[in-house]
């Protein structure tokens, strides 16, 4: 499925942290690049074109009331046609130190749940140590149906209820896809979900729904666009300041590449129940990235939008890998709530190309970013690629960047079928009190075709 997705459900979260009571600080320093994820728990599960130890897509949660706590989710063996045979969720009380990996229960048949696959995880912490993963479920066809769910977990994520339907559609009617959520860091208990409902007769609108009572009911799906041309997509939902939602999406007439898009914004101060017109932050050329020896395509789409919040401030980020050598990451803030934004400020400029970028904010109100990179392109293993990671104390608009992790092979990555190499349209990204924490997808060796893991690290 075409992303959204980013990320960062509870990367504003942390930014809360500190004035928390009872919070407990997170270990000091950095902790090197480690596998996150197993052998895959479903192997033996025999579906068509199924690829085994093939996790896509991480999604990562940081509690607001303890950042030694997190939660990951990813797609666990994905098809080169869209979507995977179970949802994975993985549970760190230790900062990420350790990790315990189960399968999102009562989901996918393979993992004892009435569908044949899922795509789009996300993952949220409330306020109480309530953990939230929201996942695009693709129902039996033909034709083919879509269903919003949410799993919850009033345990933080040691045991899983079944999944609740936010909204479900299939054609003639809509087509569902990229569904985020955001478990309210100040209300327990209250959790917001967006996706993007695309109608088959030529409309597109940004759907929500919202819940009080831990995900157990939702409100009716209610529209925020009015659908028609203008297709919308990349939906992350964001609260820098009590009291406000914001809707950070990608869109364009029509958003796809090689035409213009704009990041736009929606804006709320009554939990969801009305929204401002939306606010364009910035306009931007709609680009893919591209191998750079072979000039085939890469599954990385300048749509994939990306935002964070925290102490006061949100931001969005964005990336444009033009053919004529300026690549390069923008990124926007606003520091009051959503109504008026920055002038983009590049966080990275290169003849290379970076993609797929992830914001996040830490306690102390510093702006990190994690991004893939092909400025290692020639060095290789294969086609070189590595996670690079940045911090400003100047809300985006100086950065110290480095290397995050050693160059894997993207080549060696599963082919998302006519689009390229995929790890994902987002990958994993939170603020801690004085740093941030990674989870993201990293090929395991050059020229071992459809093999992936998912890796973690913190930096400051």
């Amino acid at each position: 499925m075409r992303r959204l997705g980013v990320l960062a459900t509870a990367m504003l979260a942390a930014a809360c942290t500190a004035s928390l009571p009872g919070a407990r600080p997170s270990p000091v320093g950095d902790l090197a690049p480690r596998t996150i994820s197993a052998h895959s728990p479903i192997a033996s599960c025999g579906g068509a074109a199924q690829l085994v130890d093939a996790p896509e897509e991480p999604s990562l949660a940081v509690d607001p009331a303890d950042p030694t706590h997190l939660v990951a989710a990813w797609q666990q063996d994905r098809r080169p046609a869209g979507a995977a045979y179970g949802a994975a969720v993985a549970v760190s009380r230790d900062s990420g130190a350790t990790w315990k990996e189960t399968m999102l229960p009562r989901l996918t048949r393979c993992a004892g749940g009435p569908y044949p696959l899922v795509s789009d995880t996300w993952a949220s912490i409330g306020p109480d140590h309530t953990a939230y993963v929201s996942a695009l479920a693709l129902t039996a066809g033909p034709p083919q149906g879509y269903a919003i769910v949410v799993s919850a977990s009033r345990d933080g994520g040691s045991s899983w209820g079944a999944p609740v339907v936010v909204d479900s559609a299939g054609p003639p009617r809509a087509i569902l896809d990229k569904p985020s959520i955001l478990a309210d860091p100040r209300r327990a208990g209250r959790v917001y979900a967006v996706w993007a409902r695309f109608a088959l007769n030529g409309g597109d609108q940004v759907a929500f729904a919202r819940s009080d009572d831990h995900g157990a009911t939702w409100t009716a799906p209610a529209t925020l666009t009015p659908g028609g041309p203008v297709e919308t997509q990349n939906n992350e939902l964001l609260a820098p300041a009590a009291g406000v939602l914001l809707d950070v999406f990608a869109q364009g007439s029509p958003l796809e590449t090689n035409h213009e898009g704009q990041v736009g914004v929606l804006r709320s101060t009554d939990g969801g129940a009305t929204w401002a017109e939306p606010v364009t932050v910035a306009s931007f050329a709609v680009t893919q990235t591209t191998d750079p020896d072979s000039g085939t395509t890469i599954r990385a789409f300048g749509q994939d939008v990306v935002a964070a919040a925290g102490a006061g401030w949100a931001y969005a980020g964005w990336f444009e890998n033009r053919r004529d050598g300026t690549s390069a990451i923008w990124t926007s803030g606003s520091s009051d709530g959503g109504r008026t934004w920055s002038a983009a400020s590049p966080l990275v400029q290169e003849s290379a190309q970076p993609f797929l970028p992830t914001l996040a904010v830490a306690g102390d109100g510093r702006l990190g970013a994690i991004w893939y990179d092909l400025r290692d392109a020639d060095a290789g293993p294969g086609l070189g690629t590595a996670l690079w990671a940045g911090t400003s104390a100047d809300h985006g608009r100086t950065w110290r960047s480095r290397r995050l992790d050693r160059p894997f092979d993207l080549r060696a990555a599963p082919v998302a079928t006519g689009t390229g190499p995929f790890i994902g349209d987002y990958e994993g990204l939170v603020g801690l009190p004085s740093g941030f924490a990674a989870a993201y997808v990293r090929t395991t060796a050059a020229r071992t075709p459809d093999r992936t893991e998912v890796a973690f690290a913190r930096f400051r």
